[in-house]
């Protein structure tokens, strides 16, 4: 401590805290530290009067200037570095206040893909306009529709009553239409059902993708949407058809079915052999005839009953068995299924 008070009072002091020591501290610690030091070096001058008076003040002016020329460039570097220290940090808010401005635009933008992948998904409408006539003998299925052509709805035609008398098939799409005619004339009287459906399933596979999603019809609406039965479109309609009015009878006619159905209930018959029979009792071949396609038994049957019954009281070769059957009247096709039947 008493070095440092000795060096204090030196003539050269006030000059090493003014032009070095003060513009050191200046730059390295704050302008305000080098401004503090350069105070204490005037002090000491004018402290010890080394000078005289007039050097003293001409030191001084000397030595302020300079030192305020060293605090002005520290300064200015100072505040150079803090604009420096300050650009990232304006740099980050700026990015900060961009990243801010871009999120909602980002936002939007994700938004935007996210409506244009739902519009790619998005369910296809179709609409479906089935049309069915019903005539006396016939039944019209029509079906327009903005279904891809290829696509292929099925149909079927059937007695509710009587399922012997039953039609399917399928109706190809072209140019949105297909239509098909169904022949019901051999349909006996009373209710026939028309039933129209799609399914995806029974199509071709890469059509139905394209067009429904999968066969389950994952991207429909509209008119098609899978039902319990994973069908994506049915539609039926019901009529009433008139069957043919029962022909009235005349007394003979009567009497000669009655007499056939006698007859069959006794012994075997061929058709021929039957109406012999009935022209033998009397009745003209046309009551004859008549009455026998009237009842119309099975004459296959009737050939092996008839077969049978010639086994029962004599012995016959294949051949020879066909050959009596054929005389008795039966077709060869009616003797041979006998014979096939019986197993000779």
């Amino acid at each position: 401590m008493g070095k440092l008070k000795e060096m204090s009072q030196k003539a050269w002091a006030p000059f090493v805290l003014v032009l070095l020591i003060a513009p050191l501290f200046a730059f390295s610690v704050t302008p305000f530290a080098g401004v503090v030091i350069a105070g204490f070096g005037l002090y000491l001058l004018w402290k010890h009067e080394h000078f005289a008076k007039a050097g003293r003040i001409a030191t001084t002016g000397a030595l302020s200037f300079i030192a305020l020329i060293g605090f002005v460039v520290a300064a200015v570097a100072s505040g150079g570095d803090e604009v420096a220290e300050d650009e990232p940090e304006a740099e980050e808010a700026s990015a900060a206040e961009a990243e801010e401005e871009e999120a909602p635009e980002e936002e939007a933008t994700e938004e935007e893909e996210a409506t244009e992948e739902e519009e790619a998904t998005e369910s296809k409408e179709y609409a479906v306009d089935p049309s069915i006539e019903f005539g006396d003998d016939s039944v019209s299925i029509t079906i327009e529709t903005d279904v891809p052509d290829g696509i292929e709805f099925g149909y079927e035609v059937e007695h509710v009553e009587d399922f012997d008398y039953w039609e399917d098939g399928d109706l190809l799409i072209e140019d949105g239409r297909a239509s098909v005619e169904v022949d019901v004339s051999e349909y006996p009287g009373g209710e026939i059902l028309v039933w129209v459906g799609l399914s995806g399933a029974t199509n071709d596979e890469d059509l139905v993708e394209e067009a429904f999603g999968d066969w389950q019809g994952s991207e429909v609406s509209g008119d098609l949407s899978e039902d319990e039965y994973g069908m994506l479109y049915t539609y039926e309609e019901t009529f009433q058809r008139e069957g043919e009015p029962e022909e009235e009878l005349t007394l003979s006619q009567e009497n000669a079915i009655g007499s056939a159905e006698d007859y069959l209930a006794y012994t075997a018959f061929s058709k021929e052999g039957l109406i012999d029979q009935l022209e033998f009792e009397g009745f003209s071949n046309e009551e004859a005839t008549f009455a026998v396609e009237y009842i119309d038994p099975d004459w296959y049957e009737q050939a092996v009953k008839s077969g049978e019954q010639y086994l029962d009281y004599s012995n016959f070769s294949r051949s020879g068995l066909i050959d009596q059957l054929e005389f008795e009247g039966f077709t060869n096709s009616q003797a041979t299924h006998a014979v096939d039947e019986i197993g000779l």
